[in-house]
Formats: C-alpha cells, sequence, structure tokens
C-alpha cells in the first residue's frame, strides 16, 4: 500500500520541531496565516488558507499540480503561489480570471494532479450560486452532488495520492439538528477513498 507521506515536504524525523498544527489533527484556535492576505476579499466563506498550506506540506513537494474544483475566493491558487506549486483551479461562478469555469459535479481537470483539496458549500448556510447544485437544504441531494464532486476527485488523483475536504458542522433550520458533512463525506468516500485522519478545527470568521 503507498504511504501518501512520501510524498510530502515534512521530515518524519523532525516531527518535534513543527508546529503542532502540521502534525496534530487537533488544530488550535489561532493559526499563523490570516484568510485575508489570501483569496479575493469581498468573498464570504472563504477556506482558512493554513489548511491548504497543511495539506501542500505534508502531501506535495514544489512543483506538484493542486487541483481545486471548487476554487471561490482563490485561496488555493494564493498559496500555492507561495508554495511552489501549480494550481488548476475552477468554480461554478469564478471570481477571479485564473479560475475556470466549471461544474465540480462534471468536469475534470485535462491532466492527472497530485493533491486536490475542496472546500464545497455547507448545504444552504451560504448562498454562492442558484445553478451550484449544491446550496441546497435538502441532505440528499447535498450527498448526491457530493458524490459526483468525489467521483471526479478520484479520476482526477494520480494512484495514491490525497484529497482534503474540509466541511463543516451546522445547525439545520428545517429539521432543528446539527447536521454533521463530515460523517456524509466519510461515507460518501467509503470503498474508493481510505481515510488518513480527520483535522478539527474550532470555528472562527474567514470573512
Amino acid at each position: 500500500m503507498i504511504n501518501p507521506a512520501q510524498f510530502g515536504r515534512l521530515d518524519p524525523a523532525k516531527w518535534r520541531e513543527y508546529p503542532l498544527h502540521y502534525t496534530s489533527d487537533l488544530w488550535p484556535e489561532k493559526l499563523p496565516s490570516k484568510p485575508a492576505d489570501y483569496g479575493s476579499n469581498n468573498f464570504h466563506g472563504r477556506t482558512h488558507p493554513e489548511i491548504i498550506k497543511v495539506g501542500i506540506l505534508r502531501y506535495t513537494k514544489p512543483g506538484d499540480i493542486v487541483y481545486d474544483p471548487m476554487a471561490g475566493s482563490g485561496t488555493t491558487i494564493d498559496v500555492c503561489a507561495e508554495m511552489e506549486n501549480e494550481c488548476i483551479a475552477s468554480d461554478i461562478n469564478p471570481t477571479r480570471p485564473d479560475i475556470i469555469q466549471a461544474d465540480a459535479r462534471y468536469a475534470l481537470p485535462s491532466v492527472q494532479v497530485d493533491l486536490a483539496i475542496v472546500h464545497p458549500p455547507y448545504m444552504s448556510i451560504i448562498e454562492y450560486g442558484e445553478d451550484d447544485g449544491l446550496s441546497t437544504d435538502n441532505r440528499a441531494a447535498w450527498r448526491y452532488g457530493m458524490s459526483q464532486v468525489l467521483q471526479g476527485i478520484w479520476t482526477a488523483l494520480k494512484p495514491g495520492r490525497v484529497a482534503v475536504v474540509i466541511v463543516g458542522v451546522l445547525y439545520s433550520t428545517i429539521s432543528k439538528e446539527v447536521v454533521c458533512l463530515d460523517h456524509d463525506i466519510m461515507a460518501l468516500a467509503e470503498g474508493q477513498f481510505r481515510l488518513l485522519g480527520r483535522v478539527v478545527r474550532p470555528y472562527g470568521e474567514t470573512k
């Protein structure tokens, strides 16, 4: 079985020397990078850049290709430029010219990639666009859409490479219950992906 850590740039022998969140699954509330320094500042619901940085450090080397099929504000593009990785970024509603217009449920990059990072809508907690198919209160529809996204990521990745899926826990005003979207993702990924780990981070504003 392929060990994905072999593709990264962290030295396992020096794990004590790294910041805790580089090697741990439980992250502190405050992180070194600031969302305001990456991506488009007028985009609500941005990915925290530190999550992307750690994924890149753990599972890529400089020059490797990172694929983000839901690029949003472009944070992944900016982090990749800083960390000397190539980036293929797409979104159904592009916010900047270096993001390809494409639907993550159906489109694939033209080459296989070394790391995939996806930060999908947390159902209807934020309305990203009327045609994105995933900003919905219907959990079954969200699961089906995400199954299509994960299948595309599986096809795009080189053998043995890693996908980072960033999801949250939300409170549904429809069902009056806490919805753990990470459980949905793990169920959908079973049979294709194997779980390397879960990173838990306290909620913080990313606006």
